[in-house]
């Protein structure tokens, strides 16, 4: 009951976004080296979250972040702009790198421009999967690289995005 077990939707989430080390992400949110056992059990889980999501996943649980900015995010509202480039800013403050904290920094951006929280969402969606909806959007941002992130943001909010 004391072995570090990630939640298999976080999990399913990181097994899908490229170049993410998974035990190496593991470790960062236990906070130390995971022990033989957890490692054996990460290695079962990322092998259940696989065939999972291989079968019987939802539409919804397949995430696939988009290596250049996508073709939905490419007229953004002047509200999702100042949304995206505020987010960019917070994120750039050196807050930490958590699901929880990226959350509430979507949540505070979107406030500070006004624009409803669903708005926001899926502002911030568009620009990194190409769709209205995703996963914990916190989490699905901190499970990528933060010069990644803070870049697409930025790019998402320029004039002329795709233009």
């Amino acid at each position: 009951a004391a072995q570090y077990r990630m939640p298999f939707a976080h999990l399913a989430l990181l097994v899908q976004v490229p170049g993410v080390d998974v035990t190496e992400r593991a470790a960062v949110e236990k906070g130390s080296d995971l022990d033989p056992d957890e490692a054996s059990l990460l290695d079962e889980r990322v092998a259940a979250a696989r065939a999972w999501l291989a079968t019987y996943a939802p539409d919804r649980s397949r995430v696939a972040v988009q290596g250049e900015l996508p073709a939905a995010a490419a007229h953004p509202s002047d509200s999702d702009r100042a949304f995206l480039a505020g987010l960019a800013e917070r994120l750039d403050a050196g807050a930490a790198w958590s699901g929880e904290t990226i959350q509430d920094a979507v949540f505070e951006a979107a406030r500070a421009s006004e624009l409803a929280p669903g708005a926001a969402f899926a502002a911030l969606y568009r620009a990194f999967l190409g769709q209205p909806s995703g996963p914990r959007a916190g989490w699905l941002l901190a499970s990528l690289e933060p010069a990644f992130v803070r870049d697409r943001l930025r790019a998402a909010a320029a004039p002329g995005t795709l233009a």
